[in-house]
C-alpha cells in the first residue's frame, strides 16, 4: 500500500482494469500520451493571477506539505523534478511505478474506451486521441488520501493534425487511508476516462454527428 511505503521507495506494479458501466459508440485511434507535471507546475507558478500557495514551485509535494515547513523555494522545480514513473505524493518515500505514468494512462484509456464500446483500431479510423497527463497526485499527509488526476485529451485528424477536440478532465477524490490504494488509483483513472467518454463534444468528434450521450449499462 502507498501509505506503508515509508522511505523504502517502492516500485509498484500496476495494470489498469476496465470497470466502467457506460456504453458509447464511435471510432478513434489511441496515440501517444505524455506526462508533464513539471511543466504544469511551472505554468501555475508563472501565472501572476494565481495566489502564492498555488504559485509555489514544488517538484513533488502536495499543497498541504508545502505549507508544513521548510525554507521558501526548498522544493522549486529549478532544483528537482518529478520522474516519468513517479506520482506526486506526501509520503516519506517516493511512489514509483514499474511503468511510466504516461503509458499507464494511455493504456488505461485504450482498454476502457474499448470496453465501453468505442472502436479504437481499424483502417477506416481517421482521427486519433492523444493525452497530456499534467498531474497525478497522492496526498496522504492527513487522515485520508486525497487523489487528483488531470489530463488534457486531444482528438486530431490523422491526415493533417487538425485538432477537432481538446479538453481538460480533472478528477479529485478522497479515500480512507488504509483502503486498497491501487484499487483507489484504478477508480481515479476510470472516473477521469468516464469524464471524457460522457463529454458530448468528444462523442461528436469521434462520431462526426450531432453530440449524443453515453448511457449506463443495465
Amino acid at each position: 500500500m502507498l501509505t506503508l511505503a515509508g522511505c523504502a521507495t517502492p516500485v509498484l506494479p500496476y495494470t489498469y482494469t476496465p470497470a466502467s458501466a457506460l456504453t458509447a459508440t464511435g471510432d478513434v485511434g489511441v496515440g501517444q500520451f505524455t506526462y508533464e507535471p513539471n511543466k504544469y507546475l511551472r505554468s501555475l507558478s508563472d501565472d501572476p493571477q494565481n495566489d502564492s500557495s498555488t504559485r509555489y514551485r514544488n517538484a513533488g509535494l502536495s499543497t498541504s506539505q508545502q505549507h508544513t515547513g521548510g525554507p521558501p523555494g526548498a522544493y522549486r522545480t529549478t532544483s528537482s523534478s518529478i520522474l516519468p514513473n513517479q506520482a506526486r505524493n506526501t509520503a516519506v518515500g517516493t511512489v514509483l511505478f514499474e511503468r511510466n505514468v504516461a503509458d499507464i494512462i494511455r493504456d488505461a484509456s485504450l482498454t476502457e474506451l474499448r470496453a465501453i464500446g468505442i472502436t479504437i483500431s481499424g483502417p477506416t479510423i481517421s482521427r486519433e486521441l492523444t493525452g497530456e497527463v499534467q498531474n497525478l497526485m497522492v496526498d496522504d499527509l492527513g487522515m485520508n488520501i486525497d487523489w487528483s488526476l488531470r489530463v488534457i485529451y486531444t482528438v486530431a485528424e490523422k491526415s493533417n493534425g487538425d485538432v477537432v477536440y481538446s479538453a481538460v478532465k480533472e478528477i479529485k477524490r478522497t479515500t480512507p487511508k488504509f483502503l486498497n490504494a491501487l484499487g483507489a488509483l484504478n477508480d481515479l483513472i476510470r472516473l477521469n476516462i468516464e469524464a471524457l467518454a460522457t463529454d458530448p463534444q468528444f462523442l461528436a468528434a469521434i462520431q462526426n454527428q450531432t453530440p449524443p450521450t453515453a448511457t449506463s449499462r443495465k
